[in-house]
This record gives C-alpha cells, sequence and structure tokens, in this order.
C-alpha cells in the first residue's frame, strides 16, 4: 500500500512535464502557453480600441473608443484610475489617436490627423504639451530628452528626418541621432529599449532584424537579423528611392508579420505570427524570447489560443492581450 501512492505521484510529475515539454518548430524551442487568466476586460465594459494596450507600473493604459479618452486601468482592483484627453482640436485632445507610451510619470500620445505629440502628466491628468511633427506620425517613443516617431508616409526604412526644418538626412546619415530634435524614423514598427537613457531598439514590421541606436554618442550601434526559424521567411529587398533620399523596403512577403516587441524583466519579447491567405487560416503566432543580450532563449506558441491574440502587452510576469472578446491578462510561467 505505501508503493501506489508513489507511483501516483510519479506518473502525475511524468504528466505535468510532459504538458510543458520543449518541441523544435523551424528551428525554435518552443514551449506551450502556460498562463493563468486573472483579468477579463470584454469589449461591452468599454469601447476598446483593437490594438496597442500598454501594462506599465502605473497600470493598463487603454484607449476607449466611446468618449475618446485614455483609461488607466488598475486590474488588480478592476476599477479605472483616471481619464486622458478626448476628441477635438484643443489642448490634450485629438482627432486621430494611434499609438501610446510612457517614460516615468510622463504619458505621450500620437495623433495621425492633427500632425502632433501631446505628453501628459500620469498623476494628474494635466497636459505638459502639445509638439507639432511635419510627418504623419504613426508612433512614439519619449527619450529622456524629447522623442522619437515612425512616419507612415516617409517612404523609407532607415531615414531620419527632422521634425523642425522637415528635411530628409541621408540613409548615411541615419547614424547621426541628436535626442535633443525631434526625429521621426520612417516604416511602421515598434520601440522598446533595456535603458532609455541609454539606447533605443527599433523592431521594423515585415522585417526579420533589429536596429539600436546609442543615446549618448547619437549613434546607430548595433544593427543585425534575428535568428530565421520559419522556413518561408523572406529576405528582405530594397529599391532606391527616387529623391536619392536612401533605399526604400520592399516586403515580397505579406504573409509573414513581424508585430513588434517589447523589452521587460530583463528579456526581449518579440512578437510573430504568419497567415495563410490561400486557406485562411494563421499558420503559427509565436513570442520569442531573447535573454538580456538580445540572445535567443526560447517561444511561446500562442497559436492555440482562441481567439488568437490582436496584440500583446508585457510587465514583469504579467501579460495582456487583445482578443476578438476582449481584453485579457495573465500571470505568465516564462
Amino acid at each position: 500500500m505505501v508503493g501506489k501512492p508513489s507511483i501516483f505521484i510519479v506518473f502525475l510529475l511524468l504528466l505535468i512535464t510532459s504538458c510543458k515539454k520543449e518541441t523544435l518548430v523551424d528551428g525554435r524551442i518552443v514551449r506551450p502557453f502556460d498562463g493563468e487568466v486573472f483579468y477579463h476586460l470584454p469589449n461591452d465594459s468599454l469601447e476598446l480600441f483593437p490594438k496597442r494596450p500598454l501594462l506599465t507600473e502605473h497600470g493598463l493604459f487603454v484607449y476607449d473608443r466611446s468618449d475618446g479618452k485614455i483609461k488607466l486601468i488598475d486590474i488588480k482592483q478592476n476599477k479605472i484610475i483616471r481619464s486622458y484627453g478626448g476628441r477635438g482640436r484643443g489642448p490634450g485632445e485629438h482627432e486621430g489617436f494611434w499609438r501610446l507610451d510612457v517614460k516615468g510619470d510622463t504619458l505621450g500620445i500620437v495623433d495621425g490627423n492633427l500632425f502632433r505629440v501631446t505628453l501628459f502628466d500620469i498623476k494628474t491628468s494635466d497636459v505638459i504639451a502639445t509638439i507639432p511633427v511635419n510627418r504623419d506620425p504613426d508612433n512614439v517613443f519619449l527619450l529622456r530628452d524629447g522623442f522619437m516617431i515612425t512616419a507612415l508616409g516617409a517612404d523609407s526604412l532607415l531615414n531620419l528626418y527632422s521634425t523642425t526644418s522637415d528635411t530628409a538626412i541621408s540613409s548615411a546619415s541615419v547614424l547621426n541621432l541628436r535626442v535633443r530634435s525631434k526625429y521621426v524614423l520612417s516604416m511602421q514598427g515598434d520601440f522598446t529599449s533595456r535603458n532609455r537613457n541609454t539606447e533605443i531598439i527599433y523592431l521594423p514590421a515585415w522585417d526579420n532584424r533589429v536596429f539600436i541606436f546609442n543615446v549618448k554618442n547619437q549613434k546607430l550601434s548595433r544593427g543585425f537579423y534575428f535568428s530565421t526559424f520559419d522556413t518561408t521567411t523572406f529576405e528582405p529587398s530594397f529599391r532606391k528611392v527616387p529623391q536619392g533620399q536612401g533605399q526604400m523596403f520592399v516586403s515580397p512577403n505579406p504573409e509573414t508579420f513581424s508585430a513588434g516587441g517589447v523589452y521587460d524583466n530583463e528579456r526581449l519579447y518579440r512578437f510573430t505570427s504568419s497567415h495563410d491567405r490561400v486557406e485562411n487560416k494563421r499558420r503559427y503566432y509565436y513570442i520569442d524570447i531573447y535573454d538580456s543580450d538580445l540572445t535567443y532563449s526560447h517561444s511561446i506558441d500562442m497559436i492555440h489560443e482562441r481567439p488568437y491574440p490582436q496584440s500583446v502587452t508585457i510587465h514583469g510576469n504579467t501579460m495582456c492581450f487583445m482578443e476578438l472578446e476582449g481584453l485579457r491578462c495573465y500571470k505568465m510561467n516564462w
């Protein structure tokens, strides 16, 4: 009788271990999704913008389309802490909200219709500044001195534009990043950083590479390709921009998409997915995890989550993602 419980325990441990077993897929070390949901915000509570929630030490920032305000939510207590902005053209208002970013106690939002960035004090909801930009802004990243934005209409992967003079800097001079000025880096993508005072990590969409800008010496310190796991991942191609201002990115495989990423908890989390248009189904959805020196560690398989996550934000061991039925937050075992 003594041996039976021991056999049962051994069997249970083997079952648990097998459920978390790593597999190799296209060169990835793949682990199954291992998280427990602890917060669910259905879309009938707030009319959420389906992309770009942001989880920070302050709480979860989401955009509510019903009143045009950014809401800061305490996901542990399930309540709205405060609101920011609103629709309009006045100070703190917007007509075309798209992305937001947080640095310290400052919230920054980008308005693609009014061509401006607005900064808020997170603790008071007061407007700190409204700053016009001369290009069609898509994303904003707050720095120690100023900010960077991506511009959808800039036509090039690596050109920087001064939002003061609106003159293009050649691709050879893209390494000349002056943080005290306001610049835009063209092509849609995500910004993140291991330390905002020293570097900027830029993850362009539809490409398998990363660019790291050094804030102190104002140069591009490193640019490299991520490991190419998927056997059908394309090699990017370029063509000359007619004005001679560098090169334009051309994507030969629109089915493969890099949905950006975030650096947090001493790791870089990069979101990649692929959609088979012929069979009308998603082929894979992974969170690829890299160590603090940006070497590959392993991947989390998200394809079996139903419905598929539309947008992901991570802070510490908490991951929140938008889905068709609302927003869910999980405590993760990475």
